[in-house]
């Protein structure tokens, strides 16, 4: 049979593993909630990104148009954000994350929802007016 001492020292064995495992374990999970938060922003800024030069280009061909002429865009985002339309600048606010970016003549301020999202640009008067989800 064991002694009382042998059996405290696998007790203890057994306490210094499990406390390092946990100890290795909470590290990872740390940094795991870092890696996927910050992929999260990265695809937040991508997908952002893209919306915005897709409306800005839309926005651009459409007041080279005609009055009446219109164009819808699709934009898929990953969070709900804000697009506005002023002073030959269409700019779009996600949470801390602002874009900007240059256009011609488009008015027009909208709330874009997390996923899908239709953006229509009309030529009003020779500027590009945006509505969202119509």
């Amino acid at each position: 049979m064991r002694s009382m001492r042998e059996k405290g020292q696998a007790s203890l064995e057994f306490l210094l593993v499990l406390a390092a495992f946990l100890g290795f374990l909470a590290v990872w999970v740390g940094l795991f909630n870092q890696v996927e938060e910050g992929a999260g922003n990265a695809l937040l800024s991508q997908s952002a990104r893209l919306a915005l030069a897709d409306i800005a280009s839309a926005a651009n061909s459409v007041s080279s148009m005609g009055e009446g002429s219109m164009i819808t865009v699709e934009a898929a985002l990953s969070r709900e954000c804000e697009l506005r339309a002023a002073n030959n600048e269409l700019s779009i606010k996600c949470g801390g994350l602002e874009l900007k970016q240059e256009s011609r003549g488009a008015t027009g301020n909208c709330s874009l929802g997390k996923g899908e999202n239709k953006i229509r640009i009309k030529n009003k008067g020779g500027r590009a007016e945006l509505s969202c989800n119509p």
